[in-house]
């Protein structure tokens, strides 16, 4: 039995899945009326995705991120002749509003720019949640906290110091 990765976790902050997707070729997307329990981070790191928010639809792209909070309408797509490179992360826990709110991460699109040291850490993230070793859990925590903190300090700066 697989169980589903939208779950709603009693921990401080929870990874309930992640990964890295690589769309080309076709229009591919996400429509969630009701959303989900958990909470959504895209990161764009190459090509772009397009959103529909009350019937507008806005391109979002690469060095950008997309934030959706619990039972938030998610409706974004990919287009077929643009190669797009995004990694996602899922997650719930008591202190997430908190920690996004800290952050100053919670509005829907958050112009971060390139942090290459962000995409190691999601890929170290991934690794953990997919090999499933002791404390996996709590590596993938630090990660996503980490890297949350990566894209404050990005959202942060670019907006003090430019």
């Amino acid at each position: 039995m697989v169980r589903s990765s939208e779950y709603k976790s009693a921990e401080p902050l929870y990874v309930n899945s992640c990964d890295c997707q690589h769309l080309s070729g076709r229009d591919i997307g996400s429509f969630r009326e009701k959303g989900r329990v958990d909470y959504h981070v895209l990161f764009i790191t190459e090509g772009s995705l397009f959103l529909k928010e009350n019937g507008i639809e806005q391109e979002v792209t690469k060095g950008n991120i997309v934030i959706y909070r619990p039972f938030e309408v998610q409706n974004y797509y990919v287009k077929a002749g643009i190669k797009t490179t995004s990694y996602y992360v899922h997650f719930s826990g008591t202190e997430c509003e908190k920690i996004l709110s800290d952050f100053r991460l919670l509005k829907r699109v958050v112009n971060i720019g390139e942090i290459p040291h962000a995409e190691s850490l999601f890929k170290k993230m991934i690794e953990e949640y997919y090999l499933k070793r002791p404390y996996s859990s709590e590596l993938c925590a630090g990660y996503l906290y980490t890297i949350l903190a990566l894209f404050a300090r990005r959202n942060v700066w670019d907006s003090h110091y430019t």
